[in-house]
C-alpha cells in the first residue's frame, strides 16, 4: 500500500532508468514507477492482478477483438454502470472504443481493467468491465485507483464486493515473469 500511496503522491525515487525504458512514452509513469518496483506481476490479496507492460501491450489486438466479436460492435456506450448499448461508431462521454483500450490487470472474477488510451498516457482514464453488461469509468491515474479500490476510498461498481476489498492489504504476491 505504501508504494501505491508513494505513487500517488509524485514517484518513486531510486527506481534506475532502463530495463522499461522501452514502455516510457507508452503507458502511465505511475504505472512504470510501481511495476518497476514491484517486479513482472503482482496481485493484491490474490484478487486484483496488474500485468507486466510486455503483456498489456502484447494483449491488446486480443483484447479488442474480443469485444468487438461480444458486443458486434467498435464500441460501447454505457451510464451509471451499466451498458446501454454497442455502437459500431461510438462517440462521445459514456462511449468507450474498444480500439482505444489497454487491458492493465483483472480481478479473480475475470473482470477486466484497462486504460483508455487517449492522448498523453498519464492522462489515460480507467474503464473497469466485466466486459458484458457492467462498465466503469473512474478520471483518475492508475495508482489514484488501485490505492483507492483497496483502501475503499473508490466505489467501483464492477469490482467493490462486501467482502472485498477490506480496506486493509493481507498479501502482496508478486509474480516473476522472464520474458
Amino acid at each position: 500500500m505504501e508504494l501505491l500511496k508513494v505513487g500517488v503522491d509524485g514517484g518513486i525515487e531510486g527506481v534506475p532508468p532502463g530495463s522499461f525504458s522501452v514502455w516510457d512514452s507508452k503507458f502511465p509513469s505511475d504505472y512504470l514507477a510501481v511495476v518497476k518496483e514491484m517486479g513482472s506481476g503482482f496481485s493484491f490479496d490474490e484478487k486484483i492482478g496488474v500485468y507486466h507492460p510486455k503483456l498489456a501491450e502484447g494483449g491488446v489486438e486480443q483484447t479488442r477483438r474480443d469485444l468487438v466479436y461480444i458486443h458486434d460492435a467498435d464500441g460501447a456506450y454505457f451510464s451509471d454502470g451499466r451498458l446501454m448499448h454497442s455502437e459500431k461508431q461510438p462517440s462521445g462521454e459514456d462511449h468507450v472504443r474498444f480500439s482505444d483500450l489497454i487491458c492493465w490487470g483483472e480481478d479473480d472474477s475475470g473482470n477486466k481493467l484497462f486504460w483508455e488510451a487517449v492522448g498523453d498516457p498519464n492522462d489515460w482514464q480507467v474503464i473497469a468491465t466485466d466486459c458484458g453488461s457492467f462498465w466503469a469509468r473512474h478520471e483518475m491515474s492508475f495508482s489514484d485507483y488501485l490505492y483507492g479500490i483497496i483502501s475503499r476510498e473508490v466505489f467501483c461498481s464492477v469490482l467493490t464486493r462486501p467482502d472485498w476489498p477490506r480496506g486493509e492489504v493481507r498479501d502482496v504476491i508478486v509474480h516473476e515473469i522472464d520474458f
